[in-house]
C-alpha cells in the first residue's frame, strides 16, 4: 500500500509539473532544482528497494518516471539558462547600446567600432527573440524538446561570446589605432612647428636646379661614392669638397644628394644661398637638418619628437642647443635594433655662403666630434669655397684625421676641359635641334674655343 502511494504522489507530481502554467517564470515554480533533485533521489532509492518484489512493472514504471523527473531537471535548467542569457542580453543593451546611442558618444566613436557595435546590436536581438520565443511555448513543448533546447542555448551562448570577443578584440584593435593616429598628428604637430627653411636639394626655391651631366665628373663621383659605402669605422666621415667659384661645386652636391636620395641614404640637406635671407641664415641649418632626419627614420622621428616634447622651442635655440638637444642628443639613443644599417649622409652645399660662417664651422666640429658616438654610420658631405677659415679647419686638428678633402682646382685641367666640352656639345646639340639648326653645330673649332674660354669653369658653360 506505501508504494502504491509512493507511486501514485511521483505520478501526481509529474503531471502537475507538466500541466503547469506556460508563462510561469522558472523561478515562479514549485519544482525548483533541490526539489527535483529530491525527486530524483526518492525515485532511486524506491527504485533499488524494489528490487526483488514480486510485483509485476514496478520497478519499469519507477525507471520511466525517473526518466521523467530528470527531463523535468533539464527543462527547469534549459529555462534558468534561457533567462540568464536574456539577462545578459538586457545588460549589454544597457551598459554598451544605449550609452552610445547618444549622439554626443556616438561621436567620439570610430567608424569602424560603431559598425561592430551594431553588428552587435543586431546578434543580441537574435537571441532576444530566441529567448521570447522559448518563454511563449508551452511546458509540453519544452519538456519534449528540451534536448533541442540545450542545442539551441549551446548555440546562442557560442553566439554571444563570438561577438563580445569580436567586438573587444576590434575595439582594443580600433583603439590602438586611434592613439596612434593621435600620436602621428601631436608628432607631426611638433615638427611642423620647428623652424626649418626651404633649402633641400629638391626645393622649389633653386629653380629646379640640375646635376652633373651623364659622364662628366666620373672619376670625382666614383670617389664620393667610395666614401659613402665605405663601413670602416676608421674611415673618414667628412668628405669637404673645396673649389674656386664656379667650378661647379654645387652640382656635384646636387648630385651626390639625388643619388643619396635614390639609395634611401640622404638624411637631410641644406644648400646655402647669399641671395636668400633663410638660406644663408644659420640659425635655420640645424633645426632644417633635425627636421628632415626626423622624416627620414622613423626612430629618429621618436628620438627628436621626445625632445620637442620636453623643449617645444628648441628650433627657436642658439645653434649649439639645437645641435646637441636636436640632434646629437636623440640621434645618441636611437636604439642599436633599429638603426639603419647603412650610412647616412648629410649634405651641406655652400657652406662660405652662410652668414655666421665661423660660429657655423665651429658647431660642425662639435657634430663632427660627436659621430662616433651614434649608433650607426653618419657622415657629412660638405661643399666650400677656398675661404681660408674653412681651408684651415678641415686641413688641421681636430677635422683633418676624420676628413677627406678633395679640391676641385687640383683635378687635371684635360679632364675638366674633356668635361665641360661634353656639356657644352650636349647642350648645344638639344639648342640645335630646338630650333631646327643645321648640323654639325657649333663646328668642332667653334666647340673647342669656347672650351678654351670657359678655362676650368663650369659655371661659364
Amino acid at each position: 500500500m506505501r508504494i502504491r502511494f509512493l507511486y501514485r504522489s511521483v505520478v501526481g507530481f509529474v503531471l502537475r509539473v507538466l500541466h503547469r502554467d506556460k508563462y510561469a517564470a522558472p523561478q515562479e515554480s514549485h519544482s525548483g532544482p533541490s526539489a527535483l533533485a529530491s525527486l530524483v533521489l526518492a525515485l532511486t532509492v524506491m527504485n533499488r528497494a524494489l528490487d526483488g518484489v514480486p510485483i509485476p512493472g514496478i520497478q519499469g514504471a519507477i525507471t520511466a518516471l525517473l526518466e521523467v523527473v530528470r527531463t523535468l531537471r533539464h527543462v527547469d535548467e534549459n529555462a534558468q539558462e534561457f533567462a540568464y542569457l536574456r539577462e545578459k542580453v538586457l545588460l549589454i543593451d544597457r551598459e554598451i547600446v544605449q550609452p552610445l546611442s547618444d549622439p554626443t558618444m556616438r561621436a567620439n566613436v570610430p567608424q569602424s567600432l560603431q559598425t561592430d557595435i551594431e553588428n552587435l546590436v543586431r546578434d543580441m536581438r537574435d537571441i532576444a527573440r530566441t529567448c521570447q520565443s522559448y518563454v511563449r511555448r508551452s511546458s509540453m513543448e519544452k519538456f519534449f524538446g528540451y534536448a533541442e533546447d540545450i542545442a539551441i542555448l549551446e548555440s546562442l551562448n557560442r553566439q554571444m561570446d563570438d561577438a563580445l570577443k569580436w567586438l573587444t578584440t576590434r575595439g582594443v584593435i580600433s583603439l590602438r589605432i586611434e592613439a596612434e593616429a593621435v600620436r602621428r598628428r601631436m608628432i607631426t604637430d611638433l615638427l611642423n612647428r620647428l623652424p626649418h627653411a626651404q633649402a633641400r636639394y629638391d626645393a622649389g626655391v633653386r629653380n629646379q636646379a640640375s646635376g652633373c651631366l651623364e659622364g662628366t665628373r666620373t672619376a670625382l663621383l666614383q670617389a664620393i661614392q667610395h666614401w659613402i659605402d665605405d663601413a670602416n669605422p676608421q674611415a673618414p666621415q667628412v668628405f669637404w669638397l673645396c673649389g674656386l667659384a664656379g667650378t661647379g661645386k654645387s652640382t656635384v652636391a646636387q648630385t651626390v644628394a639625388e643619388t643619396l636620395q635614390k639609395s634611401n641614404r640622404l638624411g637631410a640637406s641644406f644648400f646655402f644661398s647669399r641671395d636668400e635671407a633663410e638660406r644663408r641664415n644659420p640659425l635655420l641649418l640645424f633645426s632644417s637638418i633635425a627636421y628632415q632626419l626626423a622624416w627620414f627614420h622613423t626612430s629618429f622621428q621618436r628620438c627628436i619628437a621626445s625632445s620637442l616634447e620636453s623643449n617645444p622651442d628648441l628650433g627657436r635655440a642658439v645653434m649649439r642647443t639645437q645641435l646637441e638637444k636636436l640632434i646629437i642628443e636623440p640621434l645618441q639613443k636611437v636604439p642599436i635594433n633599429e638603426a639603419p644599417r647603412s650610412s647616412v649622409v648629410i649634405v651641406i652645399d655652400a657652406l662660405d655662403e652662410c652668414n655666421d660662417v665661423d660660429r657655423v664651422i665651429d658647431r660642425i666640429i662639435i657634430l663632427a666630434s660627436e659621430l662616433p658616438s651614434l649608433p650607426f654610420r653618419f657622415k657629412i658631405f660638405i661643399t666650400s669655397r677656398a675661404d681660408p677659415h674653412i681651408s684651415n679647419t678641415f686641413t688641421s686638428s681636430p677635422m683633418a684625421p676624420i676628413t677627406r678633402a678633395f679640391l676641385l682646382h687640383d683635378i687635371e685641367k684635360s679632364i675638366v676641359k674633356g668635361d665641360i666640352r661634353l656639356y657644352l656639345s650636349h647642350h648645344l646639340t638639344k639648342i640645335a635641334e630646338r630650333y631646327s639648326i643645321p648640323l654639325p653645330w657649333p663646328s668642332q673649332e667653334q666647340l673647342t674655343a669656347l672650351v678654351d674660354r670657359a678655362g676650368d669653369l663650369f659655371i661659364f658653360a
